[in-house]
């Protein structure tokens, strides 16, 4: 078992295995059979396309942390964590292609340029690409359609707005005036058009029709 945050640091065994997992990806062409099919052996493909739609939907900009872990079947899986870097309202933010940033970029993903070799390299197999786009479109239309997410939203809206009436009383920061004014209706409004945005970002990126 071994457990990785950051893609650096083991908080449980060793990174060795994931450091030769990153290095081979993106020193060898996975558009070869033999090279795809090694790679399959040691990766939950679901789990990191999982990772990723969340990450890239969301538009988190913190993307260092990853934390992953080699379970006992041999393939790593993913783990989403700490995403209060996401669903920004910064215009340069919601515009930004995630998909390009974080998943075909070769100098890495995220601000920090941190290692994504092996989604990209993955992502140049047509095999691996049509599975991630068909996963992806899934979650659109289903996981994440507006008319799932949106009442979810709601809910924990309600959930929360008690306390957060009181953290003001205690910390005067946010105010209840702020939250329910803006930050509520902008991050409905960002569920609602998500969708739309991310199949453009799709599109532009995978030259889709």
């Amino acid at each position: 078992f071994e457990h990785s945050k950051g893609e650096r640091n083991a908080q449980e065994g060793t990174t060795a295995a994931y450091r030769k997992l990153t290095k081979f990806c993106e020193s060898h062409d996975l558009k070869d059979k033999n090279n795809y099919e090694t790679v399959k052996k040691q990766v939950d493909f679901d789990s990191l396309i999982n990772f990723w739609i969340v990450e890239t939907y969301f538009g988190n900009t913190d993307t260092v942390n990853i934390r992953c872990y080699k379970h006992k079947d041999g393939k790593w899986r993913w783990m989403v964590y700490d995403m209060d870097w996401s669903m920004q309202t910064s215009k340069h933010m919601r515009e930004k292609n995630f998909i390009e940033w974080h998943l075909l970029n070769p100098k890495g993903h995220g601000i920090g340029h941190f290692d994504n070799s092996i989604i990209r390299k993955l992502l140049e197999n047509e095999e691996f690409r049509d599975h991630f786009l068909t996963v992806y479109c899934y979650h659109l239309t289903n996981t994440l359609a507006p008319g799932r997410s949106v009442p979810l939203y709601d809910n924990l809206v309600s959930s929360v707005e008690g306390e957060i009436k009181l953290n003001e009383k205690i910390w005067r920061r946010p105010a209840y005036s702020s939250w329910s004014n803006f930050m509520v209706p902008y991050l409905r409004s960002f569920l609602n058009e998500r969708p739309d945005e991310t199949k453009k970002a799709l599109k532009e990126s995978f030259h889709l029709s």
